[in-house]
């Protein structure tokens, strides 16, 4: 969310859905959208797009860590306004 809100969003929507073997988790918000060259390095530790905005550059690193630790996966979505991440955990 922290990310969202640098990145001039409003508002913030969370939806899941489940099925057999996985659940899904959908984060989508209407700030800045991620670029196609951007959304190839989201998940890299340190990558930053604004660096007098603050942070570590590491979360998404982390969460990526993370969902494929736990066998699941995230991926961004590209809109032309806003941004949207499907996370997928194996039930």
């Amino acid at each position: 969310m922290r990310n969202s809100i640098r990145h001039h969003a409003k508002n913030i929507a969370f939806n899941y859905s489940c099925d057999d073997k996985n659940i899904i988790l959908s984060f989508k918000d209407d700030g800045d959208e991620i670029s196609e060259n951007n959304a190839k390095k989201i998940f890299q530790p340190f990558f930053i797009t604004e660096r007098n905005s603050g942070g570590t550059a590491l979360g998404l690193a982390i969460v990526k860590s993370l969902m494929t630790t736990h066998k699941g996966d995230i991926r961004p979505l590209l809109h032309t306004k806003g941004c949207e991440f499907i996370l997928r955990f194996q039930r």
